[in-house]
């Protein structure tokens, strides 16, 4: 009784000492399994903070002078020049495009020795000839322009054109002619621009443009005939639209052509429709102001 109580007591314990290995074995196990999968956990993790890093990377390379562009889009021109250029510029050196933006924003607050020598920058590391140089090419006019060397900037901003032919580009070539009073180019180029506008606006531009140049170049009867022709197109939106600037520009016009030729009966009736199709427009308001009475 004694031997066989023995036996089983120590057979228990042989049990117990199994059970417990196989539980120390089980537990092994199940750590190995959760550093395992805590390791494959881990990698997934990392695999995705260094695929985040990398699209950020990537984003940002394919991108890196979007917030400088926004700056420029926006008008925010003082950021642009004191801090966003400077840094733009010192993180790509060798790029065109950054020291052409930055040259960009330097001519818009003024400061165009700056931006000459910005532009210059840019154009060292450029071919011209790429199709991609000319709005370098074009802020290279529009910087001689600001300079007074108005025949140098027209000769770039015509070349400009030639090359892609589109309404910004012939409205940049005009407003320097203009600006130079050379009348001839200037209506070649606000004559091309009509060939190329988008939109209503640009349609009423070209066309106040043209008209201004027109009277300048002494030929008011044709001046006017452009003005009537841009007045019947910009009737048709008024009657759904409230009136577009042009319209009260292009009576202010017709009635300082009138007021040219000593008609000022015409002068008084265009101007106070500038007033009428705009109450805000001042210069209407001076112009009747300063009206002589009519003989």
């Amino acid at each position: 009784m004694t031997y066989a109580v023995l036996t089983k007591t120590a057979y228990t314990e042989k049990e117990m000492s199994q059970l417990s290995a196989s539980k120390t074995i089980n537990i092994v196990r199940f750590f190995a399994r959760f550093v395992a999968v805590t390791r494959r956990g881990w990698r997934v993790v990392a695999m995705w903070v260094l695929l985040g890093a990398f699209l950020g990377y990537a984003q940002e390379a394919s991108e890196p002078f979007a917030d400088m562009e926004q700056l420029l889009a926006e008008g925010r021109y003082a950021l642009a020049t004191q801090v966003e250029g400077p840094t733009l510029v010192s993180r790509f050196a060798d790029d065109p495009y950054a020291h052409y933006l930055y040259a960009r924003a330097l001519y818009l607050v003024g400061d165009v020795e700056a931006a000459q020598r910005a532009l210059e920058e840019a154009l060292a590391n450029l071919d011209t000839t790429d199709a991609a140089a000319l709005p370098y090419l074009t802020l290279q006019g529009e910087l001689a322009a600001a300079q007074g060397e108005t025949e140098r900037a027209q000769t770039l901003l015509q070349e400009v054109f030639v090359r892609q032919p589109n309404y910004a580009n012939a409205s940049n070539w005009g407003q320097v002619a203009w600006q130079a009073a050379d009348y001839d180019a200037a209506l070649e180029a606000f004559r091309a621009a009509q060939d190329y506008t988008a939109t209503s606006e640009e349609t009423a531009s070209a066309l106040l443009n043209y008209a201004r140049v027109l009277r300048l170049a002494n030929q008011p009867e044709e001046a006017v005939r452009v003005l009537e022709d841009l007045l019947d197109i910009l009737d048709a939106q008024v009657i759904t639209e409230l009136p577009p600037p042009a319209y009260a520009q292009a009576f202010l016009l017709l009635g300082t052509i009138y007021q040219d030729q000593g008609d000022i009966g015409k002068a008084r009736a265009n101007y106070e429709a500038a007033r009428l199709a705009d109450p805000n427009a001042v210069a209407a308001t001076v112009a009747l102001e300063q009206l002589p009475a009519a003989p």
